[in-house]
Protein backbone atom coordinates (compact mmCIF):
# COMPACT_ATOMS: atom_id res chain seq x y z
CA UNK A 1 0.00 0.00 0.00
CA UNK A 2 1.37 3.41 -0.98
CA UNK A 3 1.39 6.04 1.76
CA UNK A 4 -0.16 9.48 1.28
CA UNK A 5 3.29 11.09 1.50
CA UNK A 6 4.81 8.79 -1.10
CA UNK A 7 1.84 9.29 -3.44
CA UNK A 8 2.12 13.10 -3.13
CA UNK A 9 5.87 13.10 -3.83
CA UNK A 10 5.45 10.82 -6.85
CA UNK A 11 2.58 12.96 -8.16
CA UNK A 12 4.89 15.99 -8.00
CA UNK A 13 7.55 14.04 -9.91
CA UNK A 14 4.88 13.13 -12.47
CA UNK A 15 3.94 16.83 -12.76
CA UNK A 16 7.56 17.68 -13.57
CA UNK A 17 7.83 14.72 -15.91
CA UNK A 18 4.78 15.77 -17.92
CA UNK A 19 5.08 19.57 -17.49
CA UNK A 20 1.60 19.53 -15.92
CA UNK A 21 1.06 22.12 -13.20
CA UNK A 22 -2.41 20.72 -12.48
CA UNK A 23 -0.74 17.65 -10.98
CA UNK A 24 1.54 19.75 -8.75
CA UNK A 25 -1.00 22.19 -7.31
CA UNK A 26 -3.01 19.73 -5.18
CA UNK A 27 0.04 18.13 -3.52
CA UNK A 28 1.79 21.34 -2.45
CA UNK A 29 1.16 22.96 0.91
CA UNK A 30 0.13 26.64 0.72
CA UNK A 31 3.56 27.82 1.91
CA UNK A 32 5.60 25.18 0.06
CA UNK A 33 9.03 26.11 -1.26
CA UNK A 34 12.01 24.49 -2.89
CA UNK A 35 15.71 24.82 -2.24
CA UNK A 36 17.94 24.04 -5.19
CA UNK A 37 21.30 23.09 -3.75
CA UNK A 38 24.62 23.98 -5.27
CA UNK A 39 26.33 27.07 -6.62
CA UNK A 40 25.00 27.59 -10.15
CA UNK A 41 22.34 29.90 -11.53
CA UNK A 42 19.57 27.63 -10.28
CA UNK A 43 20.76 27.50 -6.68
CA UNK A 44 18.51 29.15 -4.14
CA UNK A 45 15.08 29.18 -2.56
CA UNK A 46 11.95 29.46 -4.68
CA UNK A 47 8.34 29.93 -3.64
CA UNK A 48 5.40 27.67 -4.36
CA UNK A 49 4.32 30.09 -7.09
CA UNK A 50 7.69 29.82 -8.85
CA UNK A 51 7.71 26.02 -8.43
CA UNK A 52 4.36 25.66 -10.18
CA UNK A 53 5.23 28.32 -12.76
CA UNK A 54 8.43 26.50 -13.63
CA UNK A 55 6.56 23.25 -14.16
CA UNK A 56 4.19 25.05 -16.51
CA UNK A 57 7.13 26.69 -18.33
CA UNK A 58 8.60 23.24 -19.06
CA UNK A 59 6.02 23.08 -21.88
CA UNK A 60 8.08 25.77 -23.64
CA UNK A 61 11.55 25.14 -22.20
CA UNK A 62 11.50 21.35 -22.39
CA UNK A 63 8.62 20.26 -24.60
CA UNK A 64 7.30 17.03 -23.15
CA UNK A 65 8.67 17.81 -19.68
CA UNK A 66 11.66 16.32 -17.94
CA UNK A 67 10.40 12.76 -18.44
CA UNK A 68 11.80 11.65 -15.12
CA UNK A 69 12.50 7.96 -14.61
CA UNK A 70 12.36 7.11 -10.92
CA UNK A 71 15.03 4.68 -9.81
CA UNK A 72 14.54 4.71 -6.03
CA UNK A 73 12.09 5.97 -3.42
CA UNK A 74 12.90 6.01 0.29
CA UNK A 75 10.30 7.04 2.82
CA UNK A 76 10.65 8.22 6.41
CA UNK A 77 8.18 9.64 8.91
CA UNK A 78 7.90 13.10 7.39
CA UNK A 79 10.03 12.80 4.28
CA UNK A 80 10.20 11.04 0.95
CA UNK A 81 13.42 10.83 -1.03
CA UNK A 82 13.16 10.26 -4.77
CA UNK A 83 16.14 9.54 -6.97
CA UNK A 84 15.51 9.87 -10.70
CA UNK A 85 16.97 10.70 -14.07
CA UNK A 86 15.57 13.12 -16.62
CA UNK A 87 15.39 12.54 -20.32
CA UNK A 88 14.41 15.86 -21.89
CA UNK A 89 15.07 17.74 -25.10
CA UNK A 90 15.17 21.50 -25.59
CA UNK A 91 13.24 23.17 -28.41
CA UNK A 92 16.39 23.26 -30.56
CA UNK A 93 16.93 19.52 -30.10
CA UNK A 94 19.64 19.65 -27.43
CA UNK A 95 19.50 16.65 -25.10
CA UNK A 96 19.16 17.37 -21.41
CA UNK A 97 19.79 14.27 -19.33
CA UNK A 98 20.36 15.13 -15.69
CA UNK A 99 20.29 13.10 -12.50
CA UNK A 100 18.22 14.26 -9.54
CA UNK A 101 17.69 13.58 -5.90
CA UNK A 102 14.62 15.22 -4.37
CA UNK A 103 14.05 15.26 -0.63
CA UNK A 104 10.41 16.05 0.08
CA UNK A 105 9.54 17.27 3.57
CA UNK A 106 5.90 16.45 4.14
CA UNK A 107 3.26 18.03 6.34
CA UNK A 108 -0.24 16.59 6.67
CA UNK A 109 0.14 14.64 3.42
CA UNK A 110 1.30 17.69 1.44
CA UNK A 111 4.73 18.78 0.24
CA UNK A 112 6.03 21.59 2.45
CA UNK A 113 9.61 21.70 1.18
CA UNK A 114 11.66 20.19 -1.62
CA UNK A 115 15.45 20.00 -1.47
CA UNK A 116 16.76 19.45 -5.01
CA UNK A 117 20.16 18.05 -5.92
CA UNK A 118 21.27 17.86 -9.56
CA UNK A 119 24.27 18.61 -11.76
CA UNK A 120 24.43 22.41 -11.68
CA UNK A 121 27.05 22.57 -14.44
CA UNK A 122 24.81 20.75 -16.92
CA UNK A 123 21.71 22.74 -15.90
CA UNK A 124 23.60 26.04 -16.27
CA UNK A 125 24.98 25.04 -19.68
CA UNK A 126 21.77 23.70 -21.22
CA UNK A 127 18.82 25.20 -19.33
CA UNK A 128 19.98 28.57 -18.05
CA UNK A 129 20.13 30.26 -21.48
CA UNK A 130 16.51 29.17 -22.05
CA UNK A 131 15.33 30.36 -18.63
CA UNK A 132 17.25 33.65 -18.85
CA UNK A 133 15.48 34.50 -22.12
CA UNK A 134 12.04 33.26 -21.00
CA UNK A 135 9.41 36.02 -21.05
CA UNK A 136 8.12 35.24 -17.53
CA UNK A 137 10.71 36.83 -15.24
CA UNK A 138 9.08 35.13 -12.24
CA UNK A 139 11.07 32.01 -13.12
CA UNK A 140 14.22 33.88 -12.19
CA UNK A 141 12.79 34.93 -8.80
CA UNK A 142 14.32 33.61 -5.64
Amino acid sequence: MVSINRAAALQFIEAMSKADRSLADPVLAPEAYTISKGFGHFAGVRSREVMVGTIEAFNDLLPGGLRLAVSRVIEGDDCVIVECEGNATTPDGTAYHNQYCFIFTMQDGLIARVDEYFCNVLADRVLWPLVASYPDEALLAQ
